[in-house]
């Protein structure tokens, strides 16, 4: 039935894929064959150089066009078509030119190549007159200037565009309406970024690609990223995070331009004053909500995560709202409320039940119900924007952000959710309202990036400051009409964030030092004066030039620029017959920039021609194949992610570490059985617990589930955080203070609070919630501290809150710092573990699992604890009496060491923990190199604790998947050869025949389920030594061998009878468990003491090097020619005696 559902969806989607095509029903048609980028980046400046390769496997001539995203804020300054091995190389024209003669070149039958802007985010190619097999490059060059937020840079390459939201309302051209999508495309993509860095990188992230970096030796600035899989696909934006130390950050660069006899100049600014906490704004909230269909799934997840968190850590004397939006739009209050516990609760409630389920995407009605309510005075208003940034009415959108920013003073800021956010519609939002725009892809954390721009409203934001410029070397002033600043306004800055501002001139230009204006909440004004020593020269560059002219063509088109604060723009605007006008001298100074410095506009176009021979034109019409774009992420088709052969999964047979070849059909099958086998530490996967606290503690855990841990403990401590940042006692008890710090602790503060209220409820019941909130408090603010270290950038503002509400209630009232008490309290309960665990210790350095298991209890949960009691009930089943104790022992031992090393101790009891866990750790070391399965347990259980589960049973993967009594078997033949074989062996490495011999005949052990093998194999091996001991001694005594001679060969014959036996026993179980047992030798090394009968065989070997033993050999030993000579002059002998007699002569005892 599976098997038939697939053939028809794969019959479906390929219908529909060839639906995008004329004349075509076949996948591979589609002309697209892979995507290159290569990045060039300095600080903020990348430049940016793609390749798309097209193949015409269609039997006609054809058209291809292609739609694909860009960074909005990218400046394409180059286009060329590499063809039959050569390039063709691209100038700008106006629109409707550059169209028409693409068309009219194709009517020619020559090749043509056309680049034009759809959206400021998404471009469109369109290759003419490709002839069949035909193979072309396209190639295209952008610049762009990167985010960078606190000394993080974040570059991004968009693959997907987002099949845009339309109301039926929306007016939106055919060009707009003719963008294909298809979810499962083929496109493959190689990416190769080469960073450098005025400062040390310290760290190099991608949150959408697994990929490689390679930092340089030499220079610990610079850096290569590549993708780590040989073949990337366009199924997700390409997302690279690069946090540098000692960034530059108040800097000039200055360019000039041979051909054009211009210079361009870039000023980098980041204002980094030191603010109070008291000098932080009074701020009102909005959340502007998107709750369209398109944002369910994950998005909404990190939504609602990044929302409570938010509305945790906001200040208490601000004002916020909610208001969500899809094809309608409501809010959670009429307007604006003071933020208060009531006020929180209704909000994380509000929160709570949001679920995607509003339609559409109408953004523009419900920022213009928030810009039609009234302001809080004294407040400064912040809108925060999360969205996925679908919509097709972009342009109206920050239309109408920008008017009302001006009017308002409001700011917004913006984050675009998902793969396939638009861009341009994010940025341009928070550009045009003065905020900032940050972009999160699945895998992502919103918190972080929420919370940063939190702490950003807080401060007080820059527009009191005057950029003057002068030539550069000189003290002219240049006035501003003999320049061309961009952006015209300076921008209102924010302290940490990086802002750039460009010139075109045709002197070289410096600023001034620049003295900034930061006005408090009550009047007082800071200063901070920002020079720039720091400046660069390039010589006969593009790079300044082009970001320049594409910011002021952007400028001219969002009505910014300086023409647009001129007075013949106020007068014209007056009158709304000059609108046309307006637009028509808009349109053509965009174009004018546009050709002279040869950079994509709205109204411009790349077009370059390849001139076909007479004999290569064609006379019919090209067929247009409209290639699809990657719009949605989807799980590729198996046939796409090609596994080749088998895959190679490794699994434990014996306590050898085998190679399992897999079939590739049953990889789906075998993870589901895994994760079937698997059990969490954790009593309920999705809630905080105490063996979560375990995997925080571990410096060496897995780290995402390391970070699910935290994540579990987080949420659930914000969870109970009151309005004021305010903890209660009551609250926290069981769900946070027990699990963290174990019931005996938990019972004791809970008694402590139960005192308080017995004494003062009656009569100051103030108090005793005082003491709740001040315990909780402090309890909650050691947490946030010791466990939830790598959260930081997240709880800063919710511990602050704590911090402050701690400091005021000691500045009402001075009381007992309750927060000392509660560390001494943890030490005390370190102190008494460090006694127990002395109590308990065996004399050789161990501790019994069984006789620890409350302990134990204790710190990891009973799911640990149940879970390896019937791991050790498995054990018992599996192994030796013997060696079940030697397991009860390493549990115990393994699990308190790994208590011990997580721990922090005070220094007085440093010391004595430092030399438990040396006694432990060398019982533990010698077990595994003792005994190879614990070895490969050890491992097992070690990864366990890291990950915070186990496999159902730990010792059945340790040995072969075969039959309990295969399992038992191999256990006991183990013990045989331990016990009877290798218990005897010499230090050089020999056995003697009686000392075998004795070992056996003195044994009189009950060896429980492993009597049927000893019976057997230990009579096996006695017979074979007593043969052999019969024959040596007959031919001694015959012989009349010496005392010396004797010992010699009983240790000669001794050991090659062990070596023979022990490769018997492993053959027959190596062959018996043939299908569970791919590396033989690793067997027999871990679980047959290979190394030992290597040891034996290199004593064989030496001894016939030995000149001593020539006397000796010579007699009990024949070489192999020598035997066959000695067999060969026998058998002539037998045969002349049988044709005498006919009698048949008896050969001596059988040669080993």
């Amino acid at each position: 039935m599976k098997k038939i559902l697939l053939f028809f969806f794969t019959v479906i989607i390929k219908t529909v894929i060839a639906s995008l095509y004329k004349d075509s029903d076949l996948l591979q048609e589609i002309p697209l064959n892979k995507v290159v980028v290569y990045s060039k980046s300095k600080d903020t400046v990348a430049e940016v150089y793609i390749q798309q390769t097209y193949i015409n496997n269609d039997e006609d001539i054809i058209e291809a066009i292609y739609n694909f995203p860009l960074d909005s804020e990218a400046a394409v300054e180059s286009f060329e078509a590499d063809i039959d091995g050569q390039s063709y190389h691209a100038k700008i024209y106006e629109n409707d030119e550059a169209y028409q003669m693409y068309k009219k070149e194709m009517k020619d039958g020559n090749s043509a190549f056309l680049l034009t802007e759809e959206f400021k985010d998404v471009f469109q190619v369109s290759i003419g007159s490709l002839r069949p097999k035909q193979t072309v490059h396209v190639k295209m060059t952008y610049v762009t200037k990167l985010n960078s937020i606190n000394n993080k840079i974040t570059f991004i390459i968009p693959n997907i565009i987002a099949p845009r939201y339309k109301s039926t309302n929306s007016t939106v051209s055919s060009k707009e309406r003719n963008i294909n999508y298809a979810e499962n495309v083929n496109y493959t993509l190689d990416i190769n970024v080469d960073v450098e860095m005025s400062g040390r990188i310290n760290s190099i992230e991608s949150p959408s690609y697994e990929i490689s970096t390679k930092i340089s030796e030499n220079k610990n600035n610079e850096a290569t990223v590549t993708l780590s899989s040989d073949k990337g696909y366009l199924d997700k934006d390409f997302v690279l995070d690069v946090e540098v130390e000692n960034l530059k950050k108040n800097k000039v660069l200055i360019e000039y331009n041979e051909e054009l006899k211009s210079y361009a100049t870039l000023l980098t600014l980041s204002p980094n004053f030191v603010l109070n906490e008291n000098e932080n704004s009074k701020v009102e909230i909005i959340f502007l909500i998107d709750q369209s269909g398109s944002m369910n799934g994950w998005k909404l997840e990190y939504l609602k995560d990044a929302l409570n968190l938010f509305l945790k850590s906001m200040p208490t004397d601000s004002y916020f709202n909610i208001v969500k939006f899809g094809s309608l739009y409501e809010s959670l209050f009429e307007k604006s409320v003071k933020y208060s516990e009531k006020s929180l609760n209704e909000a994380v409630e509000y929160v709570k039940n949001m679920d995607a389920s509003m339609g559409g995407t109408e953004m523009k009605d419900a920022l213009e119900y928030i810009y039609s309510t009234e302001i809080q005075e004294g407040y400064n208003r912040s809108i925060f924007l999360l969205t996925d940034g679908e919509i097709w009415d972009v342009e109206a959108v920050i239309d109408l952000v920008r008017e009302n920013t001006q009017k308002q003073k409001a700011v917004i800021y913006s984050f675009g959710i998902g793969d396939s956010v638009s861009h341009y519609l994010v940025s341009g939002i928070a550009r045009n309202g003065n905020g900032m725009s940050l972009f999160v892809t699945e895998g992502e954390r919103l918190e972080k990036k929420v919370l940063l721009q939190l702490k950003n409203v807080l401060v007080p934001f820059i527009q009191d400051y005057t950029i003057t410029w002068k030539e550069k070397n000189t003290s002219k002033i240049v006035k501003s009409d003999d320049l061309e600043q961009i952006p015209y306004k300076s921008p209102i800055m924010r302290i940490g964030y990086e802002y750039s501002i460009y010139t075109i001139s045709e002197k070289p230009l410096v600023p001034s030092p620049i003295e900034i204006n930061y006005k408090l909440n009550d009047g007082t004004i800071k200063t901070e004066t920002i020079t720039f020593n720091d400046v660069e020269e390039l010589k006969n560059g593009k790079l300044i030039h082009s970001l320049a002219a594409t910011n002021l063509i952007r400028e001219l088109q969002e009505g910014t620029s300086k023409y647009h604060f001129s007075e013949e723009y106020k007068k014209r605007l007056d009158n709304d017959e000059n609108a046309l006008a307006i637009f028509n001298k808009i349109k053509r100074k965009i174009v004018e920039v546009s050709t002279k410095y040869q950079i994509m506009s709205k109204f411009t176009s790349f077009l370059c021609i390849k001139h076909n021979d007479e004999k290569n034109k064609s006379e019919s019409e090209d067929k247009t194949i409209i290639i699809p774009s990657r719009n949605v992420f989807v799980t590729r088709d198996q046939s796409i992610n090609h596994i080749g052969g088998g895959n190679k999964k490794r699994s434990f047979s014996s306590a050898a570490l085998n190679e399992v070849i897999i079939n590739p059909e049953d990889i789906d099958t075998a993870k589901e059985e895994e994760e079937k086998e698997e059990i969490y530490f954790r009593a309920n996967e999705n809630v905080f617990d105490i063996s979560d606290i375990n995997i925080i503690k571990m410096s060496n855990a897995n780290s995402i589930a390391k970070e699910n841990s935290q994540r579990l403990l987080f949420n659930n401590l914000i969870q109970y955080q009151n309005f004021d940042g305010s903890f209660k006692l009551s609250d926290l008890l069981n769900n946070i203070i027990s699990p963290t710090y174990g019931e005996e602790f938990s019972n004791e503060w809970k008694k402590e609070l139960e005192g308080i209220k017995t004494n003062y409820m009656e009569i100051y019941p103030a108090i005793v919630d005082q003491f709740d909130k001040l315990i909780g408090t402090s309890i909650a603010c050691v947490i946030f501290t010791d466990f939830l270290g790598d959260l930081q950038n997240e709880w800063e503002l919710a511990k602050g809150k704590s911090e402050k509400w701690i400091s005021l209630q000691q500045q009402r009232n001075p009381i007992q710092d309750v927060r000392q008490k509660i560390l001494i309290s943890i030490n005390q309960k370190k102190e008494h573990l460090l006694k127990s665990l002395k109590l308990l210790i065996n004399e050789d350095g161990s501790l019994y699992f069984s006789n620890i298991k409350e302990v134990i209890e204790k710190y990891y949960g009973k799911v640990l604890t149940e879970e390896w009691s019937k791991e050790l009930k498995e054990i018992e089943n599996q192994v030796l009496p013997s060696e079940l104790e030697e397991f009860n022992k390493f549990i115990g031992t393994t699990l308190i060491l790994n208590i011990l090393k997580n721990e922090k101790f005070e220094i007085t009891l440093q010391k004595e923990s430092e030399d438990l866990i040396s006694i432990l750790k060398q019982w533990v070391e010698t077990s595994e190199k003792s005994n190879p399965i614990l070895g490969k347990f050890s491992q097992v259980l070690k990864d366990s604790l890291q990950t915070n589960k186990k496999g159902k049973s730990v010792i059945s993967t340790l040995i072969p998947s075969s039959t309990t009594e295969d399992k038992t078997s191999i256990a006991c033949y183990q013990d045989i050869i331990k016990n009877k074989l290798i218990s005897e062996q010499e230090p050089n490495g020999s056995f003697t025949i009686y000392s075998i011999l004795e070992n056996i005949n003195n044994s009189e052990e009950n060896y429980g389920k492993c009597e049927k093998e000893y019976r057997y194999f230990a009579q096996w091996i006695k017979e074979w030594f007593m043969e052999v001991n019969n024959v040596v001694s007959e031919k001694a005594d015959k012989d009349n061998a010496s005392d010396e001679e004797k010992k010699f060969i009983n240790e000669l014959w001794g050991t090659l009878v062990a070596i023979h036996i022990q490769e018997e026993i492993t053959r027959e179980l190596i062959q018996a468990n043939k299908k569970d047992i791919s590396d033989a030798d690793a067997f027999k090394k871990e679980l047959f003491y290979q190394d030992q009968f290597d040891k034996a065989n290199q004593w064989v070997k030496d001894c016939f090097n030995d000149p001593k033993n020539i006397s000796f050999l010579s007699k009990w030993w024949t070489t192999p020619d020598q035997e066959k000579t000695t067999n060969e002059n026998k058998e002539k002998d037998e045969e002349e005696e049988n044709k005498k007699d006919n009698k048949t002569s008896s050969t001596s005892h059988d040669e080993l």
